[in-house]
């Protein structure tokens, strides 16, 4: 669970308790967090969450026996799940990118996107400023460059200049997406990490 202002800080509420709402994270990662330009979320009013609130709490207090039997969700939100999954990638390129000559030897563990796809499905990339949004976003096109070269250099005769073309694509796909992967997690972490004290 997490704490939402019915009346946003931002314009004028307070932090006072009856302008507070407990919501689990997805849908606090919707309400109030419509946007015409891609409508997908929910738009409350100060009235409807503070009616909400009312309901929630007569559930509580009249059936707590509720709150005990309900199910467990031990799922990770996408961004919390996509920051993992850069960290996980930022170690494969880093070993390609490290100077050694063994970088062959690393050929092999694809880079992953599973949890990009996820929080883009879900909508929770709208939730990131347009900095972070667009960090993560050229991250994960070099994921897929990075994909993709692999495979090419996989299928490419070890011989000639095709080979030679293929292997400086990809350590150059690498390079580049071990920096973009680099900066987009630490700006992620930087986001998801709690502010003040």
């Amino acid at each position: 669970m997490e704490i939402h202002h019915v009346h946003w800080k931002s314009t004028g509420g307070s932090d006072d308790l009856d302008n507070a709402i407990p919501l689990c994270f997805e849908c606090h990662a919707e309400v109030n967090h419509y946007n015409p330009k891609h409508p997908k979320g929910r738009k409350f009013t100060d009235e409807e969450l503070t009616e909400h609130r009312k309901q929630w709490l007569a559930i509580c207090k009249e059936h707590p026996e509720a709150l005990i039997s309900a199910p467990r969700n031990s799922d990770i939100g996408p961004l919390e799940g996509m920051l993992q999954e850069l960290d996980f990638n930022n170690s494969v390129t880093s070993r390609m990118t490290d100077g050694s000559s063994s970088w062959q030897g690393n050929i092999g563990s694809p880079l992953h996107d599973k949890e990009y796809t996820r929080a883009v499905e879900q909508g929770s990339m709208f939730l990131l400023t347009d900095d972070l949004r667009k960090a993560i976003m050229d991250a994960y096109s070099r994921v897929g460059q990075v994909n993709t070269f692999t495979r090419m250099y996989s299928n490419t005769r070890p011989e000639g200049n095709a080979f030679a073309e293929a292997t400086n694509r990809l350590l150059a796909a690498f390079r580049i997406g071990h920096t973009d992967i680099q900066l987009a997690h630490s700006k992620l972490k930087d986001f998801l990490s709690p502010k003040g004290g």
